[in-house]
């Protein structure tokens, strides 16, 4: 019997939905798997910070809801940024976000990372949809 944890089943599911799909547009299909996989990270970091948060003696769970509006905020004012940009964004906030627990902070931190990467992500298939539609 073969025993799958959490995240490799999440990954196996991952990559079945998109087998699902049948893209005549290669370029479609990789910024849809990028996007797929950003988002699988994504619930990926927010299940680990759920771990990370159980049993603390502080709730850090307000802290982490800010951390990802921050990261939207970040998308929405600036949805332009390269990938120098966006990593010293992650590093300031690195250095910024401390609670009590380093386990907590480290899964704070990736989730905002993931966070910041899905939005990316879904901005650069969001272009990419416009830019085939002609529309923006």
């Amino acid at each position: 019997q073969t025993i799958i944890c959490p995240m490799a089943l999440l990954d196996e599911v991952r990559a079945l939905a998109l087998e699902q799909v049948n893209f005549t547009n290669k370029d479609l299909e990789a910024l849809v798997e990028k996007q797929n996989n950003a988002y699988g990270e994504l619930h990926r970091t927010t299940l680990e910070f759920e771990e990370a948060a159980e049993g603390e003696e502080f709730d850090p769970r307000p802290g982490a809801s800010a951390l990802v509006r921050l990261a939207g905020q970040f998308g929405s004012a600036f949805p332009n940024l390269d990938e120098a940009q966006r990593d010293a964004i992650k590093a300031n906030i690195a250095e910024i976000y401390d609670t009590p627990s380093d386990d907590v902070d480290t899964a704070g931190r990736a989730l905002f990372n993931a966070t910041v990467d899905f939005i990316q992500a879904s901005q650069e298939l969001n272009a990419f949809e416009q830019n085939l539609s002609g529309t923006e």
